[in-house]
């Protein structure tokens, strides 16, 4: 009676080529039927094939030759996409279609971000563009002592526009006593005021303006600001309107104060929204 060695009945994967021996070769599977030294298993005197590679031809690693390149399926089979530019994200573009790598849109988008400068003017150049109709900046503003701070715009060439400012508001304050404000405003001035002042490196000293249409040489640039802070006495808040009355293109703007910097801990951030 035949002895059957139970160890033998397996595939036994091994650089040796006797009979029975598995092989993978250029990604297929090879059986070998013929004992034999330094014959390739595409031979087919001395191996089988057992199974492909793959029907489509494709070899990744010729296939994928930058750092940053992904594989994905076309209409014929796998492609390359090489890397997208930096800041981009991968999309979808529906069933049927390849990806693509796209850039983020959103209808409101940060455009500028800054801390303070350690100066009396922190200008914003250039931060107004025909991308975005409007614009919210939120200033967070600290200072080397108490001083007011003005706003301006600036034309085309970022040169700031220092008349034709009108404006109204409302002031309003609590302290320990009581509520208390008045009405307030300011026409044909040369910056856009609050009237009020800010103080110390760590107060809460908030501008938060809605610019409207700055980029826009046909009509007036229209600007909204809420104002709030807090002196260690009185908390006040600040509702103003203003327009500059000229009809120009403005490509940015500046704070200012009367004699003080914006200290490192002061944090601006300008948003376009269309």
């Amino acid at each position: 009676m035949a002895t059957i060695n139970l160890g033998s009945i397996k595939f036994k994967w091994q650089g040796a080529y006797a009979v029975d021996d598995v092989v993978s070769y250029n990604g297929s599977s090879y059986i070998c039927k013929l004992a034999s030294t330094g014959n390739l298993p595409t031979n087919t005197t001395y191996w089988d094939q057992m199974s492909s590679a793959g029907t489509n031809g494709t070899d990744l690693t010729s296939t994928l030759t930058t750092q940053g390149d992904i594989v994905y399926r076309d209409a014929s089979g796998l492609a390359r996409l090489g890397a997208g530019t930096s800041g981009q994200v991968l999309q979808t573009n529906g069933t049927g279609a390849n990806p693509s790598w796209g850039t983020v849109s959103s209808d409101m988008v940060q455009v500028v971000s800054a801390t303070g400068n350690g100066a009396t003017t922190q200008a914003f150049d250039s931060c107004f563009s025909s991308t975005y109709e409007n614009y919210m900046i939120i200033a967070n503003i600290a200072v080397s002592g108490t001083t007011a701070v003005y706003m301006r715009l600036q034309n085309s060439s970022n040169t700031e526009l220092t008349s034709d400012y009108y404006g109204a508001g409302r002031h309003t304050n609590r302290d320990s006593t009581g509520t208390g404000g008045s009405d307030m405003g300011f026409w044909n001035a040369g910056e856009i005021s609050v009237q009020e002042s800010v103080t110390g490196t760590s107060r809460t000293n908030q501008f938060i303006v809605y610019v409207s249409s700055p980029f826009n040489s046909n009509v007036m640039t229209s600007v909204r600001t809420l104002f709030i802070s807090y002196d260690g006495t009185y908390y006040r808040n600040v509702n103003l309107g203003a327009i500059h009355e000229v009809a120009q293109s403005c490509a940015g703007f500046r704070f200012y104060t009367s004699g003080q910097t914006f200290n490192s801990n002061s944090t601006f951030k300008i948003y376009g929204m269309k």
